[in-house]
């Protein structure tokens, strides 16, 4: 039943076995479109979709700790109906990697990630900022094992990989996660600290070596009084620690494969104004994708203001919009910082109904915050931008404020993405596909795209363009 790699927690219900049905049902429909076999396909897109539901309803459920609730996915429920749950973030990130929760749920696991607690024994007070414990990428789960099941409950919270440890690619999952769920600013500021932890020292590369019994070695890195701290980095035994450097270009190009070819959303955070990916393979090819974001201030009329909230109604159609945090940042470290979550709300009738959140929890004096709605918002129509939350680091109050105007800054935002055809495979001709038409981009193609726009990457035989379609510059 368990093997100390990921743990088969064993029960009447065991989360880990069951998160992998529904994208399996997706992967063989998407086999089934590849054959053309229409009947197959949609056998297996119901069973994804039944599977997906009752994932959902057998293993979400709420918890409190340290006085506060969360929401996520739970790990098994055994023969008794108890629950076993211990913060499974890996769970948690790889169900939500399949999107199987919906998109209320997978903020509900990153909300739990970004401001929950861990907590290594029980006689152990709880511990604010579960990635504090890493920084890479979040541990294997969160609250100590404490002997539910035999091999991970043998040893002690961080000192085993299924019981506080973690692998790198709980940092890729977590990546894909938040570009696709919450925004591409709030990914890219985790990616900052994953950066920063591999720019340490040892690089991930080369912690202590362990001798394990049989004498075989593995690279750990912890406390020097740890002989067996399990973090396990890009030069130990699991292959799999790659995929965090694929997920960090798959999130900035919002990248996803599908049968008929590499659907690209393709975002720059707002933080930057262009970005480059170089060098980049798919299906035989290299190119070069770079994306460069073109921002409008729209003109807004000022509305109704409270404590943390600003009305505004925009004269033009938008895309995102944003306020500027403020207070004293001297001595905190880059690894903390601030915690702002926001929420843009439009009326509809008497009623604020919210059209996007995001939130961020690394912010430093004088950064903006955005709400990216990731699609044209109407005009002419009242809009209120609300603080959920501000935390300061070491309890330093926070001031939200719109940089000296009444109202907040209000953008339109549209992307210009370029791609460059490093080398093709003869016969085949490198295209963008934008709704009917193909860009080529043999050697170079542009497009821009308004907010919310997506496209694909076609690599087909025949000609450049398509009937109607328009050609590279």
């Amino acid at each position: 039943m368990q093997n100390s790699y990921h743990e088969c927690l064993g029960g009447g219900y065991d989360a880990l076995m069951a998160l992998w049905y529904p994208p399996v049902s997706h992967a063989m429909a998407d086999l089934a479109v590849l054959r053309g076999d229409g009947a197959t396909e949609a056998r297996y897109r119901d069973l994804e979709s039944r599977a997906r539901d009752a994932f959902n309803k057998t293993f979400w459920h709420e918890v409190t700790e340290n006085g506060h609730t969360f929401r996520r996915f739970f790990g098994s429920r055994d023969w008794d109906g108890v629950i076993h749950d211990f913060g499974f973030t890996y769970y948690n990130l790889e169900a939500a990697d399949f999107a199987t929760p919906s998109k209320a749920q997978a903020l509900d696991i990153l909300w739990w990630l970004d401001t929950g607690y861990w907590k290594g024994n029980p006689e152990e007070p709880w511990q604010e900022d579960i990635y504090g414990i890493w920084r890479i990428s979040p541990p294997f789960n969160t609250v100590e094992i404490d002997g539910w099941i035999g091999i991970t409950g043998t040893l002690p919270y961080r000192e085993v990989l299924t019981n506080g440890g973690t692998r790198l690619m709980y940092g890729a999952r977590d990546l894909t996660v938040r570009a696709r769920y919450l925004s591409i600013d709030n990914m890219h500021e985790r990616n900052q600290q994953v950066l920063a932890r591999f720019a340490s020292p040892d690089r991930l590369t080369g912690g202590r070596v362990v001798d394990e019994p049989g004498g075989r070695g593995r690279w750990h890195f912890g406390p020097p009084q740890i002989d067996r701290a399990d973090i396990e980095g890009f030069r130990e035994i699991f292959p799999g620690n790659g995929t965090l450097g694929e997920a960090q270009v798959a999130a900035y190009l919002g990248a996803e494969l599908r049968p008929d070819g590499l659907a690209l959303f393709p975002r720059v955070p707002s933080a930057l104004n262009r970005l480059a990916l170089r060098g980049m393979g798919y299906h035989g090819g290299v190119f070069d994708f770079e994306i460069e974001a073109r921002r409008e201030t729209v003109r807004v009329a000022p509305g109704e203001t409270a404590p943390g909230a600003w009305g505004f109604t925009p004269a033009a159609p938008f895309s995102k919009v944003g306020v500027r945090a403020h207070y004293d940042d001297t001595g905190i470290p880059f690894k903390s910082g601030a915690r702002v979550a926001l929420v843009l709300e439009r009326q509809d009738g008497g009623h604020w109904t919210p059209v996007a959140r995001n939130w961020m929890c690394h912010v430093r004096d004088g950064d903006w915050v955005w709400v990216n709605a990731e699609t044209v918002l109407d005009a002419r129509v009242p809009y209120r931008l609300r603080v959920q939350e501000m935390t300061g680091p070491a309890g330093r109050p926070v001031t939200v404020d719109c940089g000296g105007a009444a109202a907040p800054t209000v953008l339109y935002e549209t992307r210009r993405l370029t791609v460059r055809t490093v080398y093709c495979p003869a016969g085949s001709v490198p295209a963008l596909r934008v709704d009917d038409a193909l860009v080529s981009v043999r050697p170079e193609g542009r497009v821009t795209l308004p907010p919310g726009q997506r496209l694909q990457l076609d690599l087909s035989g025949g000609g450049d363009t398509a009937p109607g379609g328009v050609t590279a510059p």
